[in-house]
C-alpha cells in the first residue's frame, strides 16, 4: 500500500517550460487589458469633462438671461434718449431755419424801408412772402428782384401783378423759400 501511494502522485503546478504560443497569448490577454482600462479611464474622463462643460453651458445661459433682462429693461430709456435727440435735432433745424429767415426778412424789410418803395401789403407765411408794394420807377423793383435773386433761400420769385400808375408802379410780388425738412 505505499507502494501505491508512492506512484500516484499529481503535479498541479505549471511546467517550467513556456511555448512561444502560450507567451504570446499571454501577452496578448494582458496587452488587451491594459487597453480596456484605458479605454474605460478615456471614456470616464470624457463623462466628468462632459458634467464640466454642461456646467459651464448652464453658467453662461444664466449669465445671457440675466444680460437679456437688463438690456430690455434699457429699452425703455433708450427710446426716450433716441426721441430726445431727434426732437434736439428737430429744434436745431427749426433755429438754424429761423435764423436764416429772420436775417433774410430784415434785409427785406430795410430795403422796403427806403424812400424809394410804398409797401401797402407785408405776408409772410412758411414757404412765402407776399410784397403789395408801389415804387417809382421800375429799376428799384428790377434792383429788389435782383437782390431776392442773388439770397439762397430764395427758389422762385412771380410778379403776380405790375401796373402802371400817375405816381409810379403797383406791384405784387410773391417769393417763394425754401422749405426745411422737419419731421416731429
Amino acid at each position: 500500500m505505499q507502494n501505491d501511494a508512492q506512484r500516484l502522485s499529481i503535479n498541479l503546478g505549471r511546467k517550467d517550460t513556456d511555448s512561444t504560443s502560450s507567451i504570446f497569448i499571454r501577452w496578448t490577454i494582458n496587452t488587451g487589458r491594459v487597453i480596456i482600462v484605458g479605454v474605460e479611464l478615456l471614456t470616464l474622463a470624457a463623462l466628468g469633462y462632459r458634467f464640466i462643460i454642461d456646467r459651464q453651458i448652464v453658467d453662461l445661459n444664466d449669465q445671457i438671461r440675466k444680460s437679456q433682462i437688463f438690456v430690455e429693461a434699457q429699452a425703455v430709456n433708450e427710446k426716450k434718449y433716441r426721441n430726445l435727440q431727434n426732437r434736439l435735432s428737430t429744434i436745431k433745424t427749426i433755429e438754424t431755419d429761423t435764423q436764416k429767415k429772420v436775417v433774410f426778412l430784415s434785409e427785406l424789410v430795410s430795403y422796403l424801408n427806403t424812400s424809394e418803395f410804398l409797401t401797402s401789403n407785408l405776408n409772410v407765411s412758411d414757404t412765402t412772402i407776399a410784397i403789395d408794394g408801389q415804387t417809382y420807377s421800375i429799376f428799384t423793383l428790377n434792383t429788389l428782384i435782383d437782390k431776392l435773386k442773388k439770397n439762397p433761400s430764395v427758389i422762385s420769385i412771380s410778379i403776380e401783378e405790375l401796373t402802371s400808375l400817375d405816381q409810379g408802379i403797383r406791384f405784387k410780388l410773391i417769393t417763394t423759400l425754401q422749405q426745411t425738412d422737419i419731421s416731429l
